[in-house]
């Protein structure tokens, strides 16, 4: 196998970088800690009910509780604790 091969084939493969799964698992453990967990709960609770009441409040008062509506207002509160959670991990500093 020639250079030129070689090349080649590290191109048509991903490399992943040494400590990539290392930094991922770091990631993933700060961002379950108590510390960040609790802050992540927070911003979801405020921002997921600002959301359901914007969103959703002329349904939730005037129609009974639905699978639908249940789904749409679990989601209010789900993506803010991802997005804040993801953002945590992200600009984590080295403690």
């Amino acid at each position: 196998m020639e250079f030129k091969d070689m090349d080649k084939s590290r191109a048509a493969s991903p490399e992943i970088r040494p400590g990539a799964f290392d930094r991922a698992r770091s990631a993933v453990i700060y961002s379950f800690s108590w510390r960040v967990m609790r802050r992540n709960l927070l911003i979801a609770g405020i921002v997921g009910c600002v959301l359901s009441v914007a969103n959703q409040y002329d349904v939730i008062v005037r129609a009974p509780l639905t699978p639908s509506l249940g789904l749409k207002v679990l989601f209010n509160f789900l993506i803010p604790f991802l997005v804040s959670s993801i953002s945590a991990a992200v600009n984590r500093r080295s403690d």
